[in-house]
């Protein structure tokens, strides 16, 4: 398990996670091919804090993003937004993802003569 957990980076757990619950979801990204995105940008802790126990001053960070190791480079910036209004004690996280366009090559083009 020491090993899935360095694989993670288990030192951008520091908000608050527990170690079991960071264990399990290290090793599912593992075993599924994919990285936690949300842990990797530097913000205030503010802005890392996912869900707040009602009446509690520290919050948590348990809500992670998990995307394909392909296409992880194209996350620009992650963070938790604390004013959405939906019901909830968790917090909105939302990623900023850059969209990559490939241009298909034709191999037989077809010249129109002007």
């Amino acid at each position: 398990m020491i090993k899935t957990l360095t694989f993670c980076r288990e030192t951008h757990f520091k908000v608050g996670c527990s170690y079991t619950y960071t264990g399990k979801l290290c090793n599912l990204a593992a075993a599924l091919n994919m990285e936690i995105s949300s842990t990797k940008f530097k913000h205030k802790r503010i802005h890392k804090e996912t869900w707040r126990r009602p009446g509690a001053t520290e919050g948590n960070e348990i809500n992670h993003i998990l995307i394909s190791k392909n296409t992880a480079n194209t996350v620009n910036d992650m963070r938790s937004y604390r004013g959405a209004n939906a019901d909830s004690d968790h917090f909105v996280v939302i990623a900023k993802i850059k969209k990559i366009m490939y241009n298909s090559i034709k191999k037989n083009k077809i010249q129109v003569k002007r």
